[in-house]
């Protein structure tokens, strides 16, 4: 047999070999791989990379969440402690001698004024008690509006926490004029005084004061006029003919928590 040239062999031997694998040297590119807790996934392409982290929850997570309301911290979220805390004001109590009204109310022995309690004073030459309060006040009787029918009474105010009220009838006859006049001796104090229209209530009551004087309104809603000073209240009406009224004057609003005393000159 005649015998092959090498190099011919070579040409046909090593295109072969190339094709069977036989360089160990390259490796395959893996695209993908799922696992059980989770995600993940990397390419590569051209230098450029990114991952995806999946976050996990449950009881022990470390996220939280809190709510301020009013000096109170609330945790929100399992397995997380919660803790509340509160403060009170100023350590003076509501109630007490000094301190602001608990609503309107005080401790036994003190009095609401202007939203602060207070201790009444005890003082000497204080007129009848009790006459705090407009349905206590002291009944002065009747006088007519003939101006030498008139009458004076005195008192002492207790204080910042004291209120003295006092009533009258004033009736309207013939040939005079009813003009409810107070003259006020004393000082730090306000004086005020409401009417009723004897015969058609305080609802028909027309009042208009005076200068130097404010309108007022008495706890049971008969209108009225205040002041540091006695006044004349002339500007009044009745709906009929007739000006009888019923007179309230009441005595408050001590400027200093002392003891009082006044006096008080009034006619119709």
């Amino acid at each position: 047999m005649p015998r092959l040239p090498l190099a011919p062999l070579a040409a046909i031997a090593l295109p072969w070999l190339l094709a069977c694998g036989g360089d160990d040297s390259s490796a395959s590119t893996p695209t993908s791989e799922t696992g059980l807790s989770g995600s993940s996934s990397s390419t590569t392409d051209a230098g450029t990379s990114s991952t995806s982290d999946a976050s996990g929850s449950g009881s022990g997570d470390a996220s939280t969440s809190s709510t301020s309301t009013g000096g109170e911290t609330t945790g929100v979220g399992t397995g997380e402690a919660t803790t509340s805390t509160s403060t009170t004001g100023s350590g003076c109590t509501p109630g007490e001698a000094g301190c602001a009204c608990d609503g309107n109310l005080c401790d036994e022995g003190l009095t609401c004024v202007n939203g602060t309690c207070y201790a009444p004073l005890d003082c000497t030459d204080e007129e009848e008690e009790p006459n705090n309060s407009e349905s206590t006040a002291i009944d002065l009787g009747m006088i007519t509006d003939n101006d030498d029918d008139g009458s004076s009474f005195a008192g002492v105010l207790a204080g910042k926490a004291d209120v003295d009220w006092y009533r009258y009838i004033g009736s309207d006859t013939i040939l005079h004029t009813t003009e409810p006049t107070r003259t006020v001796t004393g000082q730090n104090l306000r004086f005020c005084k409401f009417l009723e229209c004897l015969n058609d209530g305080p609802a028909m009551t027309d009042v208009t004061c005076p200068d130097g004087t404010d309108f007022a309104i008495s706890p049971q809603l008969r209108p009225g006029c205040c002041s540091s000073e006695g006044f004349q209240l002339s500007d009044y009406n009745c709906p009929g003919s007739d000006d009888s009224v019923l007179v309230y004057m009441r005595l408050d609003k001590a400027l200093f928590d002392e003891c009082v005393p006044y006096k008080v000159d009034y006619y119709l």
